[in-house]
């Protein structure tokens, strides 16, 4: 995963509920992200506030520590979810290095989409119109699920690096 050097300094709480071909019902979670060109911590709880795990990285070392079982049937692994809103927040000139060859992260508008070495679309996000920074939807299409996101606290510097 890339550095968080050229990373916004934001502070998210969401509600991300997910859903996946393998399951009919979607789950849901609460999330608190805190990240900066130094750090990213990231707590995952249940909708009844119950720690699930937390996630830290300092743009080297990834480290989870999960407190509870996830519903690992209808979630994606918490280290995918990361990296899902890493390659949603950070500029696209920070994942050049970290792509696979021949792949790309584009963006037109309020679309981000990181494509195959054939052009196909492998993770589409969705920025919200009212407020562009923030993510309103991240889909991927190779491992069959969806994130909508609720923001429900932002602060956002728009002035790191």
């Amino acid at each position: 995963m890339p550095s968080l050097t050229q990373s916004p300094t934001l502070v998210l709480q969401q509600l991300l509920t997910v859903n996946t071909d393998v399951s009919p019902n979607s789950e849901s979670v609460l999330t608190a992200l805190e990240l900066s060109p130094q750090h990213l911590t990231l707590n995952v709880f249940s909708t009844l506030g119950i720690k699930l795990a937390q996630v830290e990285y300092d743009g080297e070392q990834l480290r989870v520590t999960q407190q509870l079982p996830f519903a690992e049937q209808t979630l994606p692994p918490i280290n995918q979810v990361v990296g899902d809103i890493l390659l949603s927040v950070l500029p696209l000139k920070t994942w050049q290095h970290y792509l696979p060859k021949d792949w790309n992260l584009v963006q037109q508008g309020l679309r981000r989409n990181l494509l195959d070495d054939k052009g196909d679309a492998v993770i589409t996000i969705l920025y919200d119109k009212a407020s562009p920074q923030q993510v309103v939807s991240i889909q991927h299409h190779r491992f069959n699920y969806m994130i909508s996101i609720q923001n429900l606290v932002v602060e956002y510097n728009k002035n790191a690096k």
